[in-house]
């Protein structure tokens, strides 16, 4: 599973987060899962871009990550349960 990604930011706009998250979905299906899902900080909208652009779609669901901040994590998903 990937808990967190970054890019440097001297990097980033290159397409490299799109590649990550390709790779990370390639690998999840060449073993067998049919669906993925992850949470994302919607605050930081270029991080989200790189998910939508795999096909992700956000499901509705949101968590508080730290009360303290008020951040929002938005849950996404890609493919189908069957």
């Amino acid at each position: 599973s990937i808990f967190s990604m970054w890019v440097d930011p001297a990097y980033r706009r290159r397409g490299i987060g799109r590649r990550l998250v390709e790779a990370a979905l390639g690998w999840a299906r060449e073993h067998g899962a049919l669906r993925v899902e992850l949470e994302v900080n919607e605050a930081l909208e270029p991080a989200v871009a790189p998910y939508e652009a795999c096909g992700f779609a956000a499901t509705g669901r949101r968590r508080a990550l730290h009360a303290a901040s008020g951040s929002t994590a938005m849950q996404m998903i890609s493919g189908t349960d069957g």
